[in-house]
């Protein structure tokens, strides 16, 4: 995202990866009010990183798609089933693949894209990244 300031408020450009722009003007009482101060947003948004990743159980098991702004801590949260729902019920663990994205919104997008890929695009994409299907959890710093 970039922003530009002006006397009256802030101009907010971000570029999407499916080549949308958005523009839009924030006033500054309200990009204030919203959190995005012109001065500090290019900084917060570099942390709002997002991430997207697969886990599984096992090669060529059960995938699981998700998306979360610290991949070490929620991976390590499937690992260790402190969350209960579908990963803990099937298993998965194992992170296969993931992806960086430069915000949670484009990550969330990507997300969706992918959990309505057919099965095996996502095997192939695992694959492409990642051949053995190591775990990536302990390469990832």
């Amino acid at each position: 995202m970039t922003t530009l300031e002006g006397d009256k408020g802030a101009l907010a450009v971000e570029a999407w990866n499916l080549g949308t722009i958005c523009i839009c003007y924030l006033p500054h009482k309200l990009s204030s009010c919203l959190g995005f101060s012109p001065r500090i947003h290019s900084k917060h948004h570099r942390r709002m990183a997002g991430y997207v990743y697969i886990v599984t159980n096992h090669k060529r098991g059960t995938l699981y798609i998700g998306v979360t702004s610290d991949l070490e801590r929620r991976i390590y949260e499937h690992r260790e089933g402190t969350t209960p729902g579908f990963t803990a019920k099937y298993g998965c663990t194992q992170l296969v693949w993931y992806e960086e994205h430069g915000s949670i919104g484009t990550a969330i997008q990507r997300e969706k894209s992918l959990k309505r890929w057919y099965r095996q695009w996502k095997i192939e994409l695992i694959e492409a990244m990642n051949p053995d299907w190591r775990d990536l959890y302990y390469e990832l710093w």
